[in-house]
C-alpha cells in the first residue's frame, strides 16, 4: 500500500505544474513571529488539496537565518480536524530496511498529533515519528533556505478544499532545532484562482473585429435629404429621402460591354422571328 501511495504521490506532483485539475485547492501559509519567544525559526509555503485524487500535497520552506546556529525544520503539524484521515505518504522503500525518508508520520495511536506548546493536531510529518528530536538528528530536517515537498494520503467522502486542513486557531506548527529549539506557528490564507484573461483589442480600433470579439454596426445610408435643400452643409439629391445610389466600380464596365457582345447575336435573331 505504502509503495502505491508513492507511485501516486509523486505522479501528482509531476503533473501539478502543469495540468490544471478540476476541484484543485490551494493556501499558502506564513509563520508568525509572534509565536514564538525566540523567534529563531520561521518559515512559509504551500497547500493543494486535488479532490479528485484524494491527495494534499504541502510544500514547506525553511526561511530561518543561515549561518552558524541555523535552524533545521524538523517537524510539522495542521489540523483539520473534520476532514477525514490523513496519513503521511512516507518516502521509505518497502523493499529495503533503511529508513530513505527520515520523516514519517506523526500521529500517536489515539490519531492526533501531540505538538507542544501548541496543543493537539490531527496530521503531521516528524523525523523519526517525533515532534521534537535532538541536535544530533536536525541535520535530516528542511535546512535554511532550502525546501522540501510532502504528500498527504486523504481518505474522506466530504467535499473538501485546501482551507479546510488548516482550520484551527493556530492553522499550521513548525519544530525547529539549532543549538537551540524552536517552536513556531503560521497563519494559512485560501489561494483565490486569477480570472481568465480575455484577449481584447490590440489597437483598439472599433469594428475591426479583434476589440473582445464586439464588431461594431457600420454607419447605415441613408440617402438624400427629401428634396434638395442643404442640410448640414450637403446638398440634397432630390430621391425624396430613399437610398442613394452607389455608383459602380470603374472595372465593372468593360465587363458589362462584354457580356452585351455576347448577348447581341442571339437577340437579333429572337427579334426576326417576331417580325
Amino acid at each position: 500500500m505504502k509503495s502505491l501511495r508513492r507511485v501516486i504521490a509523486v505522479a501528482a506532483i509531476a503533473l501539478a505544474p502543469c495540468v490544471a485539475r478540476a476541484g484543485t485547492t490551494s493556501v499558502s501559509f506564513q509563520s508568525d513571529a509572534n509565536s514564538t519567544k525566540r523567534k529563531l525559526g520561521s518559515f512559509q509555503g504551500t497547500a493543494t488539496y486535488d479532490d479528485a485524487a484524494g491527495l494534499l500535497t504541502v510544500v514547506l520552506q525553511n526561511t530561518s537565518a543561515a549561518g552558524s546556529g541555523a535552524m533545521s525544520l524538523t517537524g510539522f503539524a495542521f489540523d483539520g480536524a473534520d476532514a477525514g484521515s490523513l496519513v503521511y505518504v512516507d518516502g521509505d522503500n518497502t523493499s529495503t530496511r533503511g529508513d530513505e525518508d527520515a520523516f514519517d508520520d506523526l500521529k500517536s495511536r489515539k490519531g492526533v498529533v501531540k505538538a507542544k506548546p501548541f496543543g493537539k493536531y490531527h496530521a503531521g510529518a516528524g523525523i523519526n515519528h517525533k515532534w521534537v528530536v535532538g541536535r544530533r538528528h536536525a541535520a535530516a530536517g528542511i535546512a535554511a533556505g532550502d525546501s522540501r515537498t510532502f504528500v498527504f494520503d486523504v481518505d474522506s467522502t466530504s467535499a473538501l478544499t485546501a482551507a479546510d486542513f488548516f482550520s484551527g486557531n493556530l492553522d499550521i506548527v513548525a519544530s525547529f532545532r539549532g543549538r537551540k529549539a524552536d517552536r513556531v506557528a503560521g497563519i494559512a490564507t485560501p489561494v483565490v484562482p486569477a480570472p481568465p484573461v480575455i484577449p481584447g483589442d490590440t489597437n483598439q480600433t472599433p469594428g475591426d473585429g479583434t476589440d473582445g470579439g464586439v464588431i461594431v454596426n457600420p454607419p447605415v445610408n441613408t440617402g438624400g435629404d427629401n428634396g434638395g435643400g442643404a442640410v448640414g452643409g450637403g446638398t440634397g439629391n432630390g430621391n425624396g429621402g430613399g437610398p442613394a445610389a452607389v455608383p459602380l466600380p470603374p472595372a465593372v464596365w468593360p465587363a458589362l460591354a462584354s457580356l452585351a457582345a455576347l448577348a447581341l447575336p442571339r437577340l437579333k435573331r429572337k427579334l426576326r422571328g417576331t417580325l
